[in-house]
């Protein structure tokens, strides 16, 4: 299922999401160690209080963010689109869990990647206080 993603350039998180706050370099081992995958509608790509073993960036599709409420029920807390980025890298637990709304294709990546890559780079430190809500709530 893992498919090696060597070039990045026709990717839409390479202008709005986490990637693009990379350099050249940072992007090139970042993409080495990436795969894409393919989500049906319903299917759940992590689960709420899961710590998520990767990240990733939507391609296509779209993601529910939703929590669990007291009540059992649950209620949509965001949604993410081709570009937006998914997991919470610097800390544990997804708050919310993230379930395919549509069919979504995700370029995925391990959280010890990003843990290894992203010292060197103060821009990916910052990049969740750009995205806000969708940050806090994955």
């Amino acid at each position: 299922m893992r498919k090696a993603r060597l070039v990045c350039a026709e990717c839409p998180a390479l202008a709005k999401g986490l990637c693009s706050s990379l350099n050249a370099d940072e992007l090139a081992r970042l993409g080495a160690v990436s795969w894409h995958r393919r989500f049906q509608s319903g299917k759940a790509i992590h689960e709420e209080g899961e710590v998520p073993p990767a990240f990733g960036a939507v391609l296509s599709g779209v993601v529910k963010l939703m929590k669990s409420m007291p009540d059992g029920t649950q209620q949509i807390v965001g949604l993410a689109g081709a570009g937006d980025f998914l997991g919470r890298p610097f800390t544990g637990e997804a708050r919310a869990a993230a379930v395919a709304a549509s069919e979504v294709a995700l370029c995925r990546f391990p959280r010890s990647a990003i843990h290894a890559h992203a010292p060197a780079s103060g821009a990916v430190h910052a990049r969740p206080r750009a995205h806000g809500a969708l940050w806090r709530a994955a």
